[in-house]
């Protein structure tokens, strides 16, 4: 089951502070993640929770999302895709670059901004994220 959180962050608007929703924690059990696949498509429009910052631990594995991992399919409207492939070729990279060692199966989170995903599908989504729809 993968769980999606979104982290704000407080703006001065007009109307006095806002939150804008600047990131999406997508959070997945251990091994769970089937990372032989070529991507994975995620629903915009799925429940989700805010993040707070404190809300971050150090003992989850983690991966940021980069605006060229993010994918979009024609035939599943409304989903954010990952290209799993994309992401294992970086971190490839960088396990080589940097000689980290580190197994697939235990990420448990990806951290994609909200701008990325605006970006890739041309659409703004971050009214999907409003205060007013967090699920606690």
């Amino acid at each position: 089951m993968v769980q999606m959180n979104v982290l704000y962050e407080e703006h001065q608007g007009i109307d006095g502070i806002c939150l804008v929703p600047m990131k999406l924690i997508v959070r997945f059990a251990r091994g769970k993640m089937l990372w032989d696949k070529a991507a994975v498509y995620l629903p915009l429009d799925s429940p989700f929770r805010r993040q707070y910052p404190e809300d971050f631990c150090e003992d989850v594995m983690s991966i940021t999302i980069l605006l060229d991992d993010i994918i979009m399919s024609f035939l599943k409207p409304n989903h954010v895709g990952i290209s799993l492939t994309h992401v294992m070729e970086r971190m490839e990279k960088l396990k080589e670059r940097d000689m980290l060692t580190f197994h697939y199966e235990d990420i448990e989170q990806f951290i994609i901004q909200i701008d990325d995903i605006e970006q890739v599908l041309r659409l703004e989504i971050r009214s999907l994220f409003l205060i007013h729809k967090i699920e606690n």
